[in-house]
């Protein structure tokens, strides 16, 4: 049963380091972004034709396009940040953002938050002062680089906050079509900014993307199967620190990232922070 878990959080480490390839390669970033929706509508497309499941709902098309709003702008703003940051460090930010919908649930849908999510919300913020600290005095990362990952952030946690709407209304059937609007509008949100540049995309630009869009796609498709399977408070605090601690140990090998030691205490409290509050 846990196959299906291991796999989402490889596939999702894999759309993790696109990031920091297609920087390492001088790609063009908005386009390389465009295909990553490309790439994950086409996914999701033969997942559909393979299950011959296509539902529809008008509320969850207008949730799922204000979701692909969100995750476009999400996914653009962190590429323009790790230019200069670390994903080891970057990327553990993005992953706090699992308490947006905590905070959705106890602000909108008045749930009382657990002893454990009230200590989770007060580790983040001290996570979060502490992981942002830059180590690395040759490479210094600007204010503005520190903004873009703040948006980022703040936008994947939108997103976060309008899959679990989904979870409120009860219509967890239409996860899939939620999903295919959501990488679609991405990818037309997309298409002109890079038709506006009138150059054509390099090879890399594509490859890299496409790659990008599958492994996102992919994993949220092992992911839904896990769910099937495996109960959601085991699942997402899994596979949050499994990809949390796999993209850190990749960026440590292969990018060199240097950490220190706030970093590393921000790092672990991040871990603490992600199973405190599923």
């Amino acid at each position: 049963m846990a196959i299906f878990l291991i796999l989402s959080i490889i596939f999702s480490v894999m759309f993790a380091t696109c990031y920091k390839i297609a920087v390492h390669n001088n790609c063009n970033l908005q386009a390389v972004n465009t295909w990553n929706y490309i790439g994950a509508v086409i996914t999701i497309l033969i997942f559909m034709l393979i299950k011959k499941h296509f539902p529809f709902s008008w509320l969850i098309f207008a949730i799922a396009v204000a979701s692909g709003f969100s995750a476009y702008f999400s996914t653009y703003t962190f590429f323009l940040h790790i230019k200069q940051g670390q994903l080891s460090t970057s990327w553990t930010i993005i992953s706090l953002s699992v308490a947006f919908p905590v905070l959705a649930s106890i602000l909108i849908w008045n749930e009382q938050p657990s002893a454990k999510q009230i200590a989770a919300m007060i580790i983040i913020v001290f996570a979060f002062i502490l992981v942002g600290k830059n180590s690395s005095k040759a490479v210094p990362v600007s204010k503005k680089s520190y903004i873009y990952l703040l948006i980022a952030f703040f936008l994947s946690g939108l997103s976060a906050v309008l899959y679990k709407t989904i979870s409120e209304l009860n219509m967890q059937s239409f996860v899939l079509f939620y999903t295919l609007i959501l990488y679609s509008t991405g990818m037309i949100i997309g298409l002109p900014f890079v038709a506006a540049k009138k150059t054509e995309p390099y090879k890399a630009d594509i490859g890299i993307g496409v790659m990008m869009g599958f492994s996102g796609a992919v994993s949220t498709i092992f992911l839904m199967k896990s769910l099937e399977l495996i109960p959601g408070i085991i699942v997402f605090p899994s596979r949050s620190m499994g990809n949390l601690i796999l993209t850190a140990i990749i960026s440590i090998l292969i990018w060199k990232d240097k950490l220190s030691i706030s970093q590393w205490i921000g790092m672990t409290l991040s871990l603490a922070a992600i199973w405190l509050i599923i």
